[in-house]
């Protein structure tokens, strides 16, 4: 093992590069060629593949200030049960493969009626996964959830007082121990559940004893990431002044637990003193965003880094049908509006603008793996 001064250390390595395969969004093309063709001949409701449904907005019971929607003006609202369940209909019509359910600086167990909508997407057959921080979960939702793909909890602390500070909720409400206890409890029902650790001054002590949390009780990973702030920018110098401790913990935690532990790949080269990647490009069209819609109560948007973008709106889920939404003029307008921000689908936009140009082929179908595969 290399010592804390020589980068990182093979473990680290090794782990950064186990995290990257549900990422793969350029191999999870090679399932669905008939959605590749579908974007290369502007086909949109043949194109839209997965669903990014915030069910609410701003109706939380934490107030991280590492969300994405910490510094957003946001009004309180949720989507109706009665448009959610047509909307569930409308994307079986269209194919859609998965849905991701959250809230946009929301709690989705807090929509009145997620019970009514886990049900229905059960029965639906679109897979659906959903970001949560763990502390509203009904024993009346247990047996509905046995039908979600993934869920992802926003831990981020080893210890009771560092979850309420990072969390940002009053300390009688003693969610942490709910958290762990729910990790638990769902790891038992969910074929894939995933915790994650936003790095930051009031946990950084904390990396290891964790994985150890969070591990033990059967969350399928842990996976620790930079802290963004707006602009999706990174403090690359907080993570470097505290990159010896930080490497120390990670080597620990993946001793013990192995490739449970997984890095953002943004993790090895800034702790071992690069900059963080710039997350503007040359601007360049964006064919990636044709197979992916995001929802929300104040409207919908070409993908996730655009939220609540006047510029990037393309409607109303709550005054059009999906299909109106997917097909408006305001969403081909925006595929011929160049892009110049880099996201996760980067790679995967690069090889749809190759087939677009004639310079790679449309993948072979390939048979999906697993319920990831489907998210596309």
């Amino acid at each position: 093992m290399a010592s804390l001064d020589q980068g990182l250390s093979v473990p680290i390595a090794a782990s950064a590069a186990g995290s990257l395969d549900r990422f793969d969004f350029v191999r999870k093309l090679e399932y669905f060629p008939s959605r590749v063709q579908a974007v290369l001949d502007r086909r949109l409701s043949d194109a839209i593949s997965t669903v990014y449904l915030d069910v609410n907005t701003d109706i939380c019971n934490h107030a991280c200030p590492f969300c994405d929607g910490y510094y957003r003006q946001l009004k309180a609202a949720e989507i109706p049960w009665s448009r959610l369940e047509t909307l569930v209909d409308e994307m079986k019509e269209l194919g859609v493969l998965s849905l991701v359910i959250a809230g946009d600086r929301g709690e989705p167990f807090l929509h009145s009626k997620f019970r009514h909508l886990l049900v229905k997407l059960n029965a639906s057959g679109i897979r659906y996964g959903i970001y949560t921080n763990g502390t509203c979960v009904k024993e009346s939702y247990l047996e509905p959830l046995r039908g979600a793909s993934f869920i992802r909890v926003s831990a981020d602390a080893a210890r009771p007082a560092t979850h309420q500070k990072m969390h940002g909720y009053p300390a009688s409400q003693h969610d942490f121990e709910t958290v762990l206890r729910n990790v638990e409890l769902l790891s038992a029902l969910v074929p894939d559940l995933g915790v994650s650790f936003i790095l930051d001054a009031p946990n950084v002590e904390e990396i290891d004893e964790a994985a150890d949390a969070f591990l033990s009780r059967h969350a399928r990973f842990i996976e620790y990431k930079p802290k963004y702030s707006p602009g999706y920018g990174v403090d690359s110098e907080w993570l470097r002044r505290h990159a010896r401790m930080i490497r120390a913990q990670l080597d620990r935690a993946i001793a013990r637990w192995g490739e449970r532990v997984q890095l953002n790949p943004q993790i090895p080269r800034l702790l071992d003193g690069g900059e963080a990647p710039s997350l503007a490009v040359a601007p360049r069209f964006c064919r990636t965003s044709l197979l992916r819609l995001v929802i929300s109560t104040h409207g919908c948007y070409t993908c996730t880094p655009y939220r609540g973008e006047a510029e990037r709106r393309v409607g109303s889920i709550l005054e059009q049908s999906l299909r109106d939404v997917v097909e408006s003029a305001e969403r081909r307008a925006l595929d011929e509006h160049p892009c110049s921000r880099q996201c996760a689908y980067h790679r995967q936009n690069e090889y749809l603008l190759q087939l677009e140009a004639g310079t790679a082929a449309v993948p072979p179908r390939q048979t999906p793996g697993g319920p990831q595969d489907y998210f596309v």
